[in-house]
């Protein structure tokens, strides 16, 4: 068995081993302490709404990042009030302007919460009827969520523009908090002079970044440990610190998404073959098969 996860975002609501899978690199364990501060349970959210921007590289964390803080939150709150999440982090839509964008998310998630059946028969047909005008339609959801006690955390798709994710800091009502992700500082750095920590309504930021040299063997023992008895090749501290020092410091740097894609990779082949032990060489013949430099 791989104790490493396969390659992609990790969504602790559709897996539950996968909150067992966060690490503490990247500053990803900094971000999601940042957010926990910020937004600390439901009842706040029910008095105000709000935008969490998770900021940081292709590769960084930011959607895995982004789903274990609405996790966390929906366990928090398992009551009152109940929080409820709508992943549209698949939603995007590129090529289209940031109105056909945030029109296209709303009506989205219009759709997602009329499969959650919290509503009546009048309130779908008066949520329809304006699901096309982000303006009028998140005054209404935002009364409805409240009088259900409910909180709508939503998972926006990643954003190019500044001008997209201050929209939907416009939108937020009671009752609604929007997650959303960039790669480019310039649209964090918009979004802070714009709606910074002394404004009315303002956009929290949480940063991920590249790995570190010590990042590498803490991700692999902090995975290893998980499952002590499992029969896997061995490595030391020392190997991975060889690797990350050949990546961090001649590749330009290392994501965690590549992190877990060289390990979950070399590590089923190690298993397949089988391997007692991981060294060096192993991740430089990984890395030449795979068409990469190490």
């Amino acid at each position: 068995m791989n104790p490493f996860p396969r390659p992609g975002p990790l969504c602790p609501r559709e897996s539950s081993d996968h909150l067992g899978h966060y690490a503490r690199v990247d500053h990803s364990e900094d971000a999601f302490i940042a957010f926990k501060q910020a937004v600390p349970d439901g009842a706040g959210l029910a008095r105000r709404g709000r935008v969490v921007l998770a900021v940081g590289g292709s590769g960084c964390g930011k959607t895995s990042l982004m789903h274990r803080c609405a996790h966390w939150l929906q366990e928090q709150a398992p009551g009152d009030p109940r929080v409820i999440i709508a992943d549209l982090t698949a939603d995007d839509r590129r090529g289209a302007d940031t109105e056909q964008r945030v029109r296209h998310i709303c009506a989205r998630l219009s759709d997602e919460l009329e499969g959650e059946g919290l509503f009546g028969a009048e309130q779908l047909a008066a949520l329809r009827d304006r699901r096309d005008d982000p303006y009028q339609a998140l005054p209404v959801l935002s009364k409805y969520l409240g009088n259900e006690k409910v909180v709508v955390a939503v998972l926006l798709p990643p954003s190019d523009l500044a001008e997209e994710v201050l929209r939907f800091a416009e939108l937020a009502r009671k009752n609604v908090l929007f997650f959303a992700e960039t790669a480019y500082d310039h649209v964090a750095e918009q979004c802070a002079r714009r709606l910074g920590p002394g404004s009315p309504a303002p956009i929290d930021q949480l940063r991920v970044g590249l790995l570190d040299v010590e990042d590498g063997w803490r991700y692999v023992h902090h995975h290893l440990a998980r499952q002590p008895d499992l029969a896997v090749p061995a490595i030391t501290e020392q190997t991975m610190r060889r690797v990350m020092e050949k990546r961090v410091s001649g590749a330009g740097g290392m994501t965690v998404k590549e992190l877990q894609t060289l390990l979950h990779g070399i590590f089923q082949e190690a298993l397949d073959r089988p391997v007692q032990a991981l060294e060096f060489r192993d991740f430089a013949d990984y890395y030449i098969r795979s068409a990469r430099l190490i």
